[in-house]
């Protein structure tokens, strides 16, 4: 059992070391591309992801339709929700 869980954790650490890496190569994701990333609907990612109050805060360029997520923020949150 101890196994298992230091290969989860090592993991987990090594996505962790990805992400903070690529953090300065960061870009800013719409619904659509957090769907496609998740290989879920957009209406999924609207009822289920943004509205969870764990959920990154997105940032508006415009209208309503133009609100993103910067992609390193949306990857920490969705390794959150696994945790």
């Amino acid at each position: 059992m101890k196994q298992s869980n230091s290969n989860n954790s090592d993991t987990h650490t090594k996505i962790m070391e990805q992400l903070y890496k690529n953090e300065k190569d960061d870009k800013y994701w719409s619904i659509k591309d957090i769907s496609a990333y998740i290989n879920k609907s957009e209406s999924t990612v609207r009822r289920k992801l943004i509205t969870d109050p764990r959920f990154p805060k997105s940032f508006s360029f415009g209208g309503k339709s133009s609100k993103r997520w910067l992609a390193s923020e949306v990857k920490k949150a969705l390794l959150s929700f696994h945790e």
